[in-house]
């Protein structure tokens, strides 16, 4: 995949042009147009399928004529998903790998702004696709209808975070939650309440007395009851949720337990705050944020 053709035809600003001290602006304080974010990831999503099309192109022609050499395979696998795994490594790192910096340095001036949403998600999850719901869908139709005059800026880990750096996150999530004040989670299924993330980014949120919506398609199977199912069948403890990192889960039980005295205190604030925000009724989707 070529970064640098990727990063011209987003838009990104040159890496020459760009500089970065950590300090300069607060974590709290990185935010991303969610709009530009959507198309920038559609045209990463873009680019990787003209790749194959032109493997395609170039494999038919070695069929009808000699002088034409086989092509190449592409970096990745065909219909590569656009999840935060998938991008930290192979985009977001090598983008800023000689600043050293978060994503969010080499965003246009006009696309950054001080964020009024915090987007919890799992590693795993699809942020665009043109065939599927995703992440980043219901949060960029949410912020387009708003009618309350909100600037359409989010945190989101991918962008605002600097992915060079590893110090504190548990910690740092919980101050940048409680600034911003409003967490959003899209359920796109139930995989978040097997996250030890997204479950401390939720107790953030309630401890720290901020909003939380909660976002699915009408159109999902895992309406409100079958989440709430899920996790009611499915979860024993904090403990048992999975991190990438394993340093990450045992600073998160950390904070855990400096936060709410032990494990199972913990366990027993979550499945409360669990229990509160969702509905038991089975019959209404998470069609709209709720808080």
């Amino acid at each position: 995949m070529d970064i640098n053709a990727i990063a011209e035809k987003t838009g990104l600003l040159p890496e020459e042009d760009c500089s970065w001290v950590e300090n300069d602006v607060p974590l709290s304080d990185r935010g991303v147009r969610v709009d530009w974010l959507y198309d920038f990831l559609r045209k990463v999503d873009r680019h990787l399928q003209d790749e194959w099309e032109r493997f395609d192109n170039q494999a038919r022609a070695t069929l009808y004529f000699d002088y034409v050499p086989e092509p190449a395979t592409p970096q990745f696998i065909r219909d590569q998903e656009i999840t935060p795994a998938f991008l930290i490594p192979n985009l977001i790192l090598p983008l800023t790998r000689k600043l050293k910096s978060p994503f969010y340095a080499r965003i246009p001036l006009e696309h950054r702004g001080k964020p009024n949403l915090f987007v919890s998600h799992t590693w795993s999850q699809v942020l665009v696709s043109g065939n599927a719901f995703t992440t980043l869908d219901p949060i960029s139709s949410a912020m387009r209808n708003n009618k309350g005059g909100r600037n359409p800026y989010v945190w989101i880990d991918i962008v605002s975070y600097n992915q060079h750096l590893f110090e504190n996150v548990a910690s740092d999530m919980k101050a940048v939650i409680s600034s911003i004040g409003e967490l959003c989670l899209p359920m796109i299924d139930a995989a978040p309440f097997s996250r030890l993330w997204c479950l401390w980014e939720m107790l953030c949120a309630h401890v720290t007395k901020s909003e939380i919506n909660i976002y699915e398609p009408s159109a999902s199977p895992y309406d409100i009851g079958y989440v709430y199912d899920v996790f009611t069948k499915d979860f024993r403890s904090v403990s048992d949720a999975l991190t990438t990192l394993p340093k990450d889960k045992e600073e998160i039980l950390n904070a855990m337990i400096a936060t709410f005295g032990s494990i199972g205190g913990t366990d027993e604030y979550l499945c409360k705050v669990v229990e509160h925000g969702l509905t038991k009724q089975s019959d209404k989707p998470w069609n709209t944020p709720r808080k």
